[in-house]
């Protein structure tokens, strides 16, 4: 689970859930040249531009992933980033 919360309030929460291999072979390299993962977060830095991107690994070219977005009060949001980290049983 990955969440972007943003600083007012009330404001924006976008969360990403993904399942995907950690042992599978991903491409498409981080800009700071890391390994390729599944998920990645790259800010421009304050130049306008952001994004989160999630891949496939190069076996199964397959992944599965759910977007949420929420606009509320900080304790809203913070209430729903909790509900999704609940281990499911």
């Amino acid at each position: 689970i990955l969440c972007a919360i943003g600083p007012q309030d009330p404001g924006p929460l976008v969360v990403l859930l993904s399942a995907a291999p950690q042992d599978g072979t991903y491409l498409d390299e981080p800009p700071d040249g890391g390994p390729g993962t599944a998920v990645q977060v790259y800010s421009s830095g304050g130049a306008g531009f952001c994004e989160i991107e999630h891949h496939a690994p190069l076996e199964t070219r397959r992944s599965d992933a759910t977007v949420a977005a929420v606009w509320g009060p900080m304790r809203e949001r913070m209430d729903v980033v909790g509900r999704l980290c609940r281990p499911i049983a």
